[in-house]
C-alpha cells in the first residue's frame, strides 16, 4: 500500500496526483510530498521526514472556491484559494503536471 493509498477514505478515488511541496503556514520553505485530487477533497501527504506529521492537510471540495496554477521565477505552482478566504500554496510542481492537475479539478467540480 503506498503512502497516498493509506490516506484514502472508503469510497474516494484518486483523480489526479502529481510531486509537490507545500508551504505551511506562509513559511520561506516548502516540504516534499504528493498534491492528490480525489472525488471528495484534495489533499497533501509528505514525502520523506514529515509523513505522518502532516497539519491542515486536506481541503474538502466543497471548501475550495477556485484552484489555478502559475509561475513563481523557475517554477510552477498549485494555489488553493478556500471560500475562507485562506489560500494554500505547492511549490515546485512539474509544469505539465500542474496544468493537468488544475484542468482536472475544473472537470469535477464543474
Amino acid at each position: 500500500m503506498s503512502i497516498i493509498d493509506s490516506q484514502l477514505r472508503q469510497g474516494e478515488q484518486v483523480i489526479n496526483k502529481t510531486e509537490a511541496a507545500m508551504q505551511l503556514h506562509k513559511a520561506p520553505q516548502s516540504y516534499p510530498g504528493f498534491i492528490v485530487l480525489t472525488n471528495q477533497r484534495i489533499f497533501w501527504v509528505a514525502s520523506g521526514g514529515l509523513h505522518g506529521y502532516e497539519v491542515d492537510n486536506s481541503f474538502e471540495l466543497e471548501a475550495i472556491s477556485k484552484v489555478k496554477c502559475g509561475t513563481v521565477i523557475i517554477f510552477y505552482r498549485i494555489v488553493i484559494y478556500l471560500k475562507n478566504g485562506d489560500s494554500i500554496l505547492f511549490n515546485q510542481v512539474d509544469k505539465r503536471s500542474a496544468k493537468a492537475f488544475v484542468e482536472a479539478y475544473n472537470q469535477l467540480t464543474n
